[in-house]
């Protein structure tokens, strides 16, 4: 028995000197120890070991030397890692500018002159998904998200983004209600904690509805979350209209470019 307690700690120790050089190597010299991220593939969990519960044990432990406030998730397979403390203001404001400078190289050339501001509809950003691209990315298996704008009323303000994606052969509406706690250094929506915490179903989303084909997913989403069609993106980058959003100043009645935010209701 002894022998096994050994071979395990000194296994967990292994384990524990390679978090921390990803987390190390996540660090930026000019963040000054701030802004610490590190996202595992489910491949990557697996080479290392492939038990997320000791992998988010070892990155604690290593952010406990570091210094971070260390948050941990394990999403579909992947494991998050991140230092969620508030950095000083200098740095705060060059994560931030770091942050628009690759929002804008999504953008095509003739928009990225011009960084939306509420005021009216601007045209449809190069990261919206045009109908024959958008089904044409749930026909090849891929998910595609919007952003729906802030949710309020309570003492805790949240955020709501939909989903579409692909199961079996049918295709899921998936409702997301989170809490809406980004910041510079922190926008990533899969993430956040879930607006209703005490429901165990909320946690990764609420499936809505169910369809049978790419079209009819879209129809039912735009008309159970309050979706439109010129505002949908390829997964993931729903996190780039979050930080739109934020770097607005959170405006509670339309878009950065001038969108009202949809009025729904899940019926």
């Amino acid at each position: 028995m002894a022998a096994e307690d050994e071979l395990a700690k000194r296994r967990y120790e292994r384990l524990v000197g390679r978090v921390e050089a990803l987390m190390r190597g996540s660090l930026k010299p000019e963040y000054q120890g701030y802004g610490g991220q590190v996202v595992l593939s489910a491949e990557a969990v697996e080479e290392l070991g492939g038990d997320p519960a000791e992998i988010r044990r070892a990155a604690r432990a290593v952010g406990r030397r570091l210094g971070w406030k260390t948050v941990t998730r394990e999403i579909d397979g992947r494991i998050f890692v991140l230092d969620d403390r508030e950095p000083s203001k200098p740095v705060r404001e060059l994560m931030q500018q770091r942050a628009a400078d690759a929002l804008d190289a999504v953008l095509s050339p003739s928009l990225s002159a011009t960084r939306p501001t509420v005021g009216g509809p601007r045209p449809a950003r190069v990261r919206h998904l045009a109908d024959p691209f958008l089904l044409g990315a749930l026909r090849r298996g891929k998910r595609v998200e919007e952003f729906l704008g802030p949710v309020g009323g309570g003492e805790v303000p949240g955020v709501r983004y939909v989903e579409v994606r692909p199961a079996g052969q049918n295709f899921e509406v998936i409702l997301h209600i989170v809490e809406d706690v980004g910041h510079a250094t922190f926008m990533d929506l899969v993430e956040f904690p879930a607006l209703n915490s005490e429901d165990d179903e909320e946690e990764f989303g609420r499936v809505i509805a169910t369809a049978d084909d790419p079209p009819t997913a879209l129809a039912t989403a735009e008309r159970r979350s309050g979706a439109v069609r010129e505002r949908w993106v390829n997964e993931g980058i729903v996190q780039a209209e979050y930080a739109d959003f934020v770097q607005a100043g959170r405006p509670s009645n339309s878009s950065p470019d001038g969108y009202p935010w949809p009025v729904w209701s899940v019926t």
